[in-house]
This record gives structure tokens, C-alpha cells and sequence, in this order.
């Protein structure tokens, strides 16, 4: 080494440190999950939490956003972190870097595969064998937390025996049909899908669920105001998704019915922008619970009294009792095409 120069001494203390095992599982999280690992270890404090902003991991990874979150479910999903939510709303999560041991990190679920591939076996003998490794080399103090990850383990890898075509169809065909009577007026509720383990949805998969019902109406309602086919697109945005998180946070004690009245009035305003991208209609949505709005921002027919207020307002409420009834007719025509497709599916097998 050239004479005056010197090498890092971790007595320096200007270093921070990641297991031996995290890059083993490169091919597993990819680039993104190890450098999003990596400012996670950066910001870990003694406890080895971190609690840090989606955008802050973006920044110092330089990621985006979008990416960083599929990261940070991987490394969930692999076992590498545990995420606990934050008490209030607005707070940032906290990410837990668990303890890796030799052979007990999973393999993220398929995402790939043609119709045509075997199902990915459940590695259960793999989950026993490293069980009772991990059993035979912890102590007492360990053997309750070695209990719980052996548990963990057997639960995500249960999860792993499906293919890419059940994967892909797990929310249309295990989704609950209604009665007939029930896709004519639409239920109040969002219906939400039942997990491939066969337990009740968690409160994640029910929130989930729900945003797609709402992003379904905005793209009916934004079709049928321009003329789009079934097969066109809605100009979504990243922006937009971010903008429709938040104010599902604002309004969470709002139900479907709720939102798919304001999406219905505010097509049936005067003085909007059909073609508005939706990043720029989701944060005002909330001003239509009360009906169609005039071009001051009013109510229509309701502002100044003259003779005819009344015909106005029937005008404008038949004009969004007929967005809504789109939106059914495009509700129910999904939900026929999801019935259809496990029917065949059953048939094939």
C-alpha cells in the first residue's frame, strides 16, 4: 500500500453492519431488496428497528418509491425484517432486521411461470430439517424465538405449492359470488377475497381489496365519460395511487357505496375535465358525497331559487343515477367473467 495512506479500523466506530447471510439472497431480493437492506441496517439502532419514511429509503437507495416498497414486501417475505405499522396515522413504519441464520431464508413466492409449469413444491422437508438445526444449536434463551421463526417458516412455505395460474386468479376465483338480487343494486360493502390457506382475510388483504373496487369505479366512470373502450386505459399515475392511498387513510369509515356516489357525482358536474388524469380529481372527490356540483362549486339547481330548480335537479340526479348504473352493469359483467373463467377452470381439471 502506498506510504501515508491507511485502511479502515473498526475501532473508528464510522461503519455499520449486515449479516453474512443477507448476501447470499441476492438472487432472491435482487438489487433493490439489498440496497433498501441496507439503509435499513444503516438507520437500525441498538434494538436493531429502524423506523424510517418510504421516500427517505428512495432517496438514500435511489430507488423509487414503488420499487422500494415491492422491496421491503420481499425481504418481509423472505424473512429477512418483520414491519410493525406506526401507532398514528402519518407516522413511518418500523422495520425489525430479524436474526438469519444459515438456511432460514424462504424463497419469495413465483411470480413467472407459464400455465403450463409444475406447482412449486412446499419445501416442508427443507422446513424440518432446518426446525430441528435450529433446535439443536439454540440455547434455552433462543429455543422461544427459534419456536416462533420454525412456525413462520411452515406457514409462508405452505403458501409456496401453488402455480401462476392459480396465483393469478386467487382474487376472482375465490372471491364469494352475491346473489343475483345483490349485483343488481350492488352491495354497500366492498367484498373481499378469501386467502388460498383457507383463513380469514387480513385487515391488509381487506383494505387492499377494497382500493381495487374504487379504482374499478374511477376507471368505469372514467371510460364511459370518454367514450373509452373496455380495452383502452385510464391515465393512472404513480402519483395518483399515492393521492387515492391517502384519501382512503382520510375517509377510511366511508364504504364502497359512499365512494362510488362521489365518483358518479363528480362525472355529472358541470364545468369538469372528463380527461382530467385521475391524479388530479382523487384528492377533491370528497366535495360530491352531496351530489353533482354546478360550475361556483354548488350544488346543481340548488344555488339561486328560480323557477325550474327542481327540473334541474331531477336532470342532474337521473344524469348520475346513470353513471352509477354503468358502473353496476360494468360490476356485474366482471363478476360473470370471473364465474365463467372458474367454471372452465374446473372443467380442465
Amino acid at each position: 500500500m502506498p506510504r501515508g495512506e491507511k485502511t479502515r479500523r473498526l475501532a473508528e466506530g464510522q461503519w455499520f453492519w449486515i449479516n453474512n447471510q443477507v448476501m447470499t439472497m441476492t438472487e432472491k431480493i435482487g438489487p433493490a431488496g439489498l440496497a433498501v437492506y441496507m439503509v435499513l441496517a444503516f438507520h437500525a439502532n441498538k434494538k436493531n428497528a429502524a423506523t424510517i419514511y418510504h421516500r427517505t429509503i428512495s432517496t438514500e437507495c435511489g430507488w423509487k418509491v414503488t420499487k422500494v416498497k415491492e422491496a421491503l414486501s420481499l425481504l418481509v417475505e423472505v424473512g429477512a425484517i418483520k414491519l410493525v405499522a406506526p401507532s398514528k396515522r402519518g407516522l413511518p413504519n418500523t422495520y425489525y432486521l430479524l436474526r438469519l441464520l444459515p438456511g432460514t431464508l424462504l424463497a419469495p413466492a413465483p411470480s413467472d411461470q407459464s400455465h403450463d409449469s409444475e406447482p412449486v413444491p412446499a419445501p416442508q422437508g427443507e422446513v424440518s430439517r432446518v426446525a430441528t438445526d435450529l433446535q439443536n444449536i439454540a440455547g434455552s434463551r433462543v429455543a422461544t424465538e427459534v419456536s416462533r421463526v420454525a412456525t413462520e417458516v411452515g406457514r409462508v412455505a405452505a403458501t409456496l405449492n401453488i402455480n401462476k395460474t392459480s396465483f393469478n386468479t386467487i382474487n376472482k376465483t375465490n372471491t364469494p359470488q352475491p346473489p343475483a338480487e345483490a349485483v343488481a343494486g350492488e352491495s354497500a360493502t366492498a367484498e373481499f377475497p378469501v386467502p388460498g390457506n383457507g383463513k380469514p382475510p387480513t385487515r391488509a388483504e381487506k383494505v387492499m381489496s377494497f382500493r381495487e373496487e374504487v379504482i374499478d369505479a374511477i376507471d368505469v366512470a372514467y371510460k364511459a365519460a370518454n367514450n373509452i373502450t373496455d380495452k383502452g386505459k385510464v391515465p393512472w399515475s404513480p402519483l395518483a395511487f399515492v393521492r387515492l392511498d391517502k384519501e382512503l387513510a382520510k375517509y377510511q369509515g366511508w364504504e364502497l357505496a359512499e365512494w362510488r356516489l362521489c365518483i358518479s357525482n363528480r362525472f355529472a358536474s358541470d364545468g369538469i375535465i372528463p380527461g382530467e388524469p385521475p391524479q388530479g380529481f382523487i384528492p377533491y372527490l370528497n366535495r360530491y358525497i352531496s351530489g353533482p356540483l354546478n360550475q361556483y362549486r354548488n350544488l346543481k339547481g340548488a344555488s339561486n331559487g328560480n323557477i325550474g330548480v327542481n327540473a334541474r335537479a331531477e336532470r342532474n340526479r337521473a344524469a348520475g343515477e346513470q353513471v352509477d348504473r354503468e358502473i353496476s352493469a360494468a360490476f356485474a359483467r366482471r363478476r360473470a367473467e370471473a364465474a365463467a373463467h372458474q367454471g372452465s377452470s374446473h372443467g380442465n381439471s
